[in-house]
């Protein structure tokens, strides 16, 4: 894998790239950084058909475009997977990414048709652990559910009951997860009954949440940092 540096102007760079799939906010530390000593690393770009882009350090080209500055790139050449270099540079070596990004990392590799025990080493995990398990389950369900557990609404220990239930048991129950932030136990405990419920008495969880009554009797048992 071949590199070489330049300076190009921000704009001239592509970052749209599906396996920019962290995209974080920079914080105004990053500008000060930037104002005093300069851009001390270089961001990472390929050369695509239409132009420069970006592999690595999204914050750092928008910091600079902020300040009227060129961006200072290291050029990859050759054979390289844009969504594993992004990862490699993000974390190597650091332990378990958490599980938000893991999920998020997970729905590119997916699509990308990657091996999911690179993936998970890559994401500081192992194929046969029972966490990633749950990440490639988590990838089975609706990309709005990625949403909730990136705001704390939901867990991934979730992922096992919800993978279980159909397309649109899960679409009746994303209201209840948007309104009320749900703890690993509650969450684990409210789908445990309502799964368990349905199945015996013959309802799907659509059914179940249309009675009034079951919501109810479900709501009495949460704790009061579940509500918001």
């Amino acid at each position: 894998m071949d590199m070489n540096m330049k300076e190009i102007a921000p704009d001239r760079i592509d970052c749209s790239g599906s396996w920019l799939f962290w995209k974080e906010e920079a914080g105004p530390e990053l500008a000060a950084s930037v104002e005093k000593y300069g851009q001390l690393v270089p961001v990472l770009v390929r050369e695509g058909a239409d132009g420069p882009e970006l592999i690595d350090g999204l914050k750092r080209v928008n910091t600079l475009q902020g300040l009227g500055r060129k961006v200072l790139v290291r050029v990859v050449s050759g054979d390289v997977e844009p969504g594993l270099l992004y990862v490699e540079t993000h974390c190597a070596g650091s332990g378990f990414v958490g599980e938000s990004r893991a999920v998020a990392a997970w729905r590119y590799f997916q699509d990308a048709g990657s091996s999911s025990d690179i993936a998970a080493a890559l994401l500081g995990s192992t194929p046969k652990a029972r966490q990633w398990k749950m990440v490639m389950q988590w990838g089975e369900l609706e990309p709005v559910w990625d949403t909730l557990l990136a705001n704390g609404h939901a867990a991934l220990a979730h992922a096992p009951l919800l993978a279980k239930m159909s397309g649109e048991d899960r679409a009746a129950l994303v209201g209840l997860f948007t309104t009320l932030a749900w703890s690993r136990n509650n969450g684990h405990n409210l789908l445990t009954w309502l799964w368990e419920l349905g199945r015996a008495q013959g309802k799907s969880v659509v059914e179940l949440l249309e009675e009034s009554d079951v919501m109810a009797q479900a709501e009495q048992d949460l704790s009061p940092k579940d509500r918001i």
